[in-house]
Order: C-alpha cells, then sequence, then structure tokens
C-alpha cells in the first residue's frame, strides 16, 4: 500500500460522535465557508479542523481538473443530541458498496452520495452516513 492510499484509508475512513438539535438540516445549519475545492491531503485536513469545531461534512463532493482529484464539502453544525456520522471520498465502487452494506448494518442511513469520474475512467465516490445514538 503506498502513502496515498494509506492516507486516503485513514482520513475517509472516520467515524465521529458528534451532538445535533435534530436529524433534519435546516439551511441555518449548513456552513458554506470552506467550500472550496482542495487537494486530498487538504480535504482531510480541512475535515478534522471542521472536526474540531464541531461541524461535519454534510455532502462531500468530488471532481477531475486537469488530472487533479479535487474535493469540496458543505459542513453543518451539530448541537445537543448525539448522532454518529461516517464520511467517505475518493473511494472506488467495491469499497463504497461494502461501506455501505456495513453503515445500513450498523444502522445508518445515506444522508449525502456523490461520483465523479477520476483520471483513468474509474468512479470515485463521496458519501456521508448518519446515525442518532
Amino acid at each position: 500500500m503506498n502513502r496515498s492510499t494509506a492516507l486516503l484509508l485513514a482520513v475517509s475512513l472516520t467515524l465521529v460522535l458528534f451532538t445535533t438539535s435534530c436529524a433534519t438540516l435546516t439551511t441555518s445549519q449548513i456552513k458554506n465557508d470552506p467550500s472550496r475545492w482542495m487537494r486530498i491531503d487538504h480535504f482531510g485536513d480541512t475535515i478534522v479542523d471542521q472536526k474540531a469545531k464541531g461541524y461535519y461534512p454534510v455532502n462531500p463532493s468530488g471532481a477531475l481538473d486537469g488530472g487533479t482529484r479535487l474535493y469540496r464539502s458543505d459542513f453543518a453544525s451539530l448541537q445537543n443530541n448525539s448522532i454518529l456520522y461516517f464520511t467517505v471520498y475518493g473511494v472506488l465502487g467495491d469499497q463504497f458498496n461494502t461501506t455501505s452494506r456495513a453503515m445500513k448494518t450498523a444502522g445508518y442511513r445515506l444522508a449525502s452520495h456523490q461520483t465523479f469520474r477520476d483520471e483513468h475512467g474509474r468512479a470515485r465516490h463521496q458519501a456521508t452516513w448518519t446515525k442518532q445514538s
């Protein structure tokens, strides 16, 4: 496993506990500030930074720009009641399908899912699952 793959797996397969006032997000709960496109390492750092501030990636998205994979997301603030979330980005179909089955079995619901074609024509998946704890 190369360094990039290890970083992708370490950053993208993160399970985090947060608190929320409700399971349904309102427009006022969405934070649109770091939603600019960024490379995967910076996107992973942004998710960690936003987590520390009490936000999670609501709708991670990916795109290919001149052979470079780029990512972004809006972030939602979660307060009061506990909620669990799980986010992946840049994963191939088999990993997405395996993760999706595991999340469903664990009681999570798919809250957001987006794909794009990478430089090799393969579908790359970005998704967030949520569950009230």
